[in-house]
């Protein structure tokens, strides 16, 4: 067992010897309890469903852009 602290930007860092033995590099982490913190290296399933759950929003004032318009406003030539 190794303490360990939390920085003032909320970072910890796990031991040189756990790092070593660790056989990913990104992992799931779940609060259990206030005292109980578990983590997990993540499989590619973890991954797929994390990036699937991002949810991008543009500009709702530009939905109806026209890009015509914005070639000629910015220079754009047809290649």
């Amino acid at each position: 067992m190794r303490l360990v602290e939390m920085d003032e930007r909320g970072r910890i860092t796990l031991p040189e010897e756990i790092r070593r033995r660790l056989r990913g590099r990104v992992f799931k982490v779940e609060l259990v309890d206030p005292n109980t913190v578990v983590l997990r290296i993540a499989d590619r399933g973890d991954v797929i469903k994390e990036i699937e759950g991002i949810k991008l929003a543009g500009d709702p004032r530009r939905k109806s852009g026209d890009a015509s318009e914005a070639k000629h406003r910015y220079g754009g030539m047809k290649a």
